[in-house]
């Protein structure tokens, strides 16, 4: 998990600052899980693609098999989800499970800057409130079915209701380092 107290987007000289995958190739690799969690707002700025896809993008929410293990959830406690790539561009792809969720019941996803002529979002997602899309021409949602049978990014908001747990699950916590990157 990645932790940010704050946003994750910003603007400077024109420019915005926020999440995206590489120039090219995927973000998420295969076995890869990361959910990135912020209490406030969150701007992608580009792709950001699973190595291997869990639907066929050619046949809406058809799970490929077998199932990849890869998966990646972008989460805000009190903000948005904002699409701001930093120019106009035909598509988008955001492979992931965004939710929105916000005391204040405003979180939302939200696309009003720079022109984008598809969003494709291979995932799920979660909001309070429906929010401008403006800034899309079309928007295709595929559904992650693996999300369906308990799986999930990790420490992710989830709405399962377990009234007696079957198993007992140990979770021994490790870390390799902290780092402190508070502006001074």
């Amino acid at each position: 998990m990645l932790y940010v107290n704050g946003g994750i987007s910003g603007s400077s000289g024109g420019t915005t600052t926020g999440l995206t995958g590489p120039s090219s190739g995927a973000a998420i690799q295969n076995g890869s899980a990361v959910t990135v969690t912020t209490t406030g707002t969150i701007a992608i700025t580009g792709n950001i693609t699973y190595s291997t896809e869990p639907v066929t993008l050619n046949s809406a929410d058809t799970p490929t098999s077998p199932a990849p293990s890869n998966v990646l959830g972008i989460f805000t406690t009190n903000g948005d989800i904002q699409l701001r790539p930093t120019t106009d561009v035909s598509t988008m792809e955001v492979d992931a499970s965004l939710a929105m969720l916000s005391t204040t019941s405003s979180g939302g996803l939200i696309a009003q800057w720079n022109a984008i002529g598809t969003v494709n979002i291979v995932g799920g997602r979660i909001a309070m409130q429906a929010k401008s899309g403006a800034s899309i021409g079309s928007r295709n949602i595929y559904f992650d079915q693996r999300f369906s049978h308990g799986f999930a990014p990790p420490w992710f908001p989830s709405t399962t209701v377990v009234s007696t747990p079957t198993a007992q699950t140990t979770v021994t916590p490790s870390r390799i380092s902290w780092t402190n990157t508070t502006a001074m």
